[in-house]
């Protein structure tokens, strides 16, 4: 596939939650999950995008972990996180 200009209308700079979920072969809910732990940098542009470059560098920093674990363990700390601030 030859190189996108950046001018090039036919580039991709940013993904949607549908369109990770499809290239990752994942449930939009997990996702979503990403994204809500902060593992996923999305940002609101009308709905959730990711730049292109976010997610490879994602792909790239998870390669080899157990990333069910590492959101676990991320979801938890949320979760105590709202416990804390409760007071």
């Amino acid at each position: 596939m030859p190189y996108k200009k950046l001018d090039d209308p036919r580039a991709v700079l940013v993904y949607s939650v549908a369109e990770v979920a499809s290239l990752l072969h994942l449930s939009k809910a997990y996702v979503h999950r990403l994204r809500r732990a902060g593992l996923l940098p999305f940002f609101n542009l009308g709905s959730y995008k990711i730049r292109k470059q976010a997610l490879e560098k994602f792909l790239e920093d998870c390669d080899g972990k157990d990333m069910d674990a590492i959101l676990l363990d991320a979801e938890r700390e949320m979760r105590i996180g709202e416990v804390c601030c409760e007071s």
